[in-house]
């Protein structure tokens, strides 16, 4: 067995065994729904689009057995202080072989790499319901054990019910809306780099509200990673054209929701049918309340990491789950 490191596109074999690998798994996305994850054939741009991004690939001479990616980021704790840590993703290998040799040599892999990095600290993002939480698999070969920090709720709103007129005075700079969230985000965890751009086939757009107590960044993860819902037992479905609100905070609920709106009607306008949010756990209720939309779904999240506080909020961004 040997690890291949990624830091652009791999060759047309490789890609195409990634491929086949990445169809024999799936993910929960709320009560009796799951998905897969499609990478394309830049399988590391998705974690590049987040920092110093790279994928690990375990290879024997005829398939992939398994992958995991990280990303070394620059996290903002509640006191203000900066942190490196590394961003923990994408962690499959083939069916029975979780712990095994495949889990062994990719786990040496990223720690070695988090040390030249200069991590001090490792999180992740996990769907409940999936089948092992990083509890199972961390604590071993050197990695130090993960613990659960804090629950996320991540809503599914559907784009083509919402009805109004798009406001263009909710459409900022860049600059402003990068301080307007920084600002907003004082008290939560947040990574502070990243370059959407890089993962985004629209053009990410700044959303704040007129007022200023509400922001978002508008995105989708098109050219990284696509979403595909699954019918049944099938590896076939059908492909989730979704946008994200990300780095999304919010003062007062009345403005967070006339946020939301204002992302729903752009996404619609440019042809997604739903579009992503992560919410603190226990919000999802009177968020959903107060948008009044039918077809929400919601599927609860949990940060996971070490090195880090429990029972912190984090500002997380759905367009890098």
């Amino acid at each position: 067995m040997t690890v291949r490191c990624l830091t652009e596109a791999p060759s047309d074999l490789l890609a195409n065994r990634l491929a086949r690998f990445e169809r024999q798994f799936r993910y929960p996305l709320g009560p009796g729904r799951f998905f897969r994850i499609v990478h394309g054939r830049d399988y590391s741009r998705f974690f590049r689009a987040m920092g110093r991004g790279v994928s690990f690939v375990a290879e024997r001479p005829d398939r992939v057995v398994g992958v995991v990616g990280v990303a070394r980021r620059i996290l903002r704790l509640p006191d203000g202080a900066r942190q490196v840590v590394i961003y923990v993703g994408d962690l499959k290998t083939e069916a029975g072989l979780l712990g095994g040799r495949a889990w062994r040599r990719l786990g040496s892999a990223m720690r070695d790499w988090a040390l030249r990095e200069g991590a001090v600290a490792a999180w992740s993002v996990v769907m409940d319901g999936t089948e092992a939480e990083p509890d199972r698999y961390t604590g071993r070969f050197g990695l130090e054990p993960f613990e659960r920090l804090a629950d996320l709720e991540i809503l599914r709103i559907p784009a083509t019910q919402v009805q109004g007129a798009i406001a263009e005075d909710w459409e900022g700079e860049a600059a402003f809306g990068r301080r307007r969230w920084l600002a907003l985000a004082e008290g939560h965890t947040l990574c502070l780099d990243g370059s959407p751009k890089l993962r985004s086939k629209m053009t990410p757009q700044w959303l704040i509200s007129p007022d200023g107590g509400a922001v978002g960044l508008l995105e989708d993860t098109m050219r990284a990673k696509r979403l595909i819902f699954l019918r049944g037992d099938s590896e076939d479905g059908v492909e989730m054209n979704v946008s994200h609100l990300t780095r999304c905070l919010w003062g007062r609920l009345v403005s967070g929701t006339a946020l939301l709106r204002q992302a729903l009607l752009r996404s619609a306008k440019l042809g997604y049918e739903a579009m992503f949010v992560a919410v603190p756990s226990g919000a999802a209720d009177r968020v959903t309340s107060a948008l009044g939309l039918p077809g929400v779904a919601v599927a609860p999240a949990g940060v996971w990491g070490y090195g880090l506080d429990r029972g912190k909020p984090w500002c997380v961004s759905t367009s890098e789950i």
